[in-house]
């Protein structure tokens, strides 16, 4: 398995990526993992969190699908505990339009603008609302690539630069296991897997060592929280 490293907020280094994969490497890919994050609003604002967090692994698979293996093939999109943490705090209507299976791609790019343009971000400046806009993402992306094992998957709480000062506790390697899962193990698809490997929800948070999210329509806080 080879390992390519891209600036995926550079619209030209995705295609160029592509181009060059495509011409040296024969084998296609089983998984496509995009694990990018901006969480910082001093680094560029909404706009650099948004380009990086959603529209990064959007170019990536579509610059990136037609190579990955059609019978076998993933796509793991790396979201985040906080997405969960910014829809719970959304009306219903919202909290609808981010869950619905049949959200097209124009709906959410069109709702993500609004909620950006009235700065309604979440944690990080816009690190909320990116990744959950990228949860989202995962469930049309998953519609569209029906031959594809689509999913998403918050790692958890990871000790990284990026989290230097925040109380982050656990180490790079505890946070691989619900990439491991996604990639390797059995999942559903177009769904959100939590730090633990399990199944969670996306309108509540979902603490780990609590009961895997089974699907339904308005999952109770209590279930899922200790």
């Amino acid at each position: 398995m080879a390992l390519l490293t891209m600036q995926v907020f550079r619209t030209t280094c995705v295609c160029a990526g592509s181009l060059v994969k495509s011409v040296h490497l024969s084998d296609s890919p089983s998984p496509l993992p995009s694990g990018v994050g901006l969480a910082h609003g001093d680094v560029g604002g909404a706009d650099a969190i948004m380009n990086t967090n959603y529209k990064g692994p959007l170019r990536m698979t579509e610059a990136f699908v037609g190579l990955i293996d059609p019978k076998e093939g993933r796509i793991v999109n790396t979201s985040s505990g906080v997405a969960s943490m910014w829809l719970r705090e959304q009306d219903a209507a919202t909290k609808a339009l981010y869950t619905n299976p049949d959200i097209t791609q124009e709906q959410l790019d069109e709702d993500l603008k609004k909620q950006q343009a009235a700065g309604n971000l979440g944690m990080g400046a816009g690190y909320g609302l990116s990744k959950a806009g990228l949860t989202t993402l995962t469930m049309i992306q998953a519609k569209k690539y029906p031959n594809l094992m689509v999913t998403s998957l918050s790692p958890g709480f990871i000790d990284t630069p990026m989290t230097k000062g925040f109380g982050a506790k656990l180490s790079p390697e505890q946070g691989c296991i619900s990439s491991i899962k996604c990639l390797l193990g059995e999942v559903t698809r177009g769904s959100y897997y939590g730090s633990d490997g399990l199944r969670s929800p996306l309108t509540c948070t979902r603490d780990p060592r609590m009961p895997e999210y089974k699907g339904e329509a308005d999952p109770d806080p209590k279930v899922y929280n200790n």
